[in-house]
């Protein structure tokens, strides 16, 4: 078992399964806060594979840590990441959030 797992193991013995919110605080205190990382870039540069459907899953899973975006920024970063052939519809309709 590794140093985590037990851990976790001794917190359950000891508080139950904790909340969620309860269980970030915990790791934050014992672990110490996350390294950042700058999600913004990842957004600029995220490259478009397939269909925006993915496009969209992947966009979606780093704008969730990228707080103090205002809706049109993710708009418009969303728009610039896809193909210029698609960007066309979208930017037609002028959109101002996702």
């Amino acid at each position: 078992m590794g140093v985590t797992q037990t851990w976790y193991y001794a917190l359950e013995q000891d508080e139950g399964m904790p909340s969620l919110e309860r269980f970030k605080d915990l790791c934050h205190l014992w672990f110490g806060l996350a390294i950042r990382s700058n999600c913004l870039a990842k957004l600029a540069w995220l490259p478009f594979h397939a269909t925006v459907q993915e496009y969209q899953e992947r966009f979606n899973v780093l704008v969730c840590h990228t707080p103090n975006l205002l809706p049109v920024q993710k708009a418009d970063l969303f728009i610039g990441g896809v193909l210029e052939h698609i960007q066309v519809d979208f930017k037609l309709r002028e959109p101002q959030d996702l």
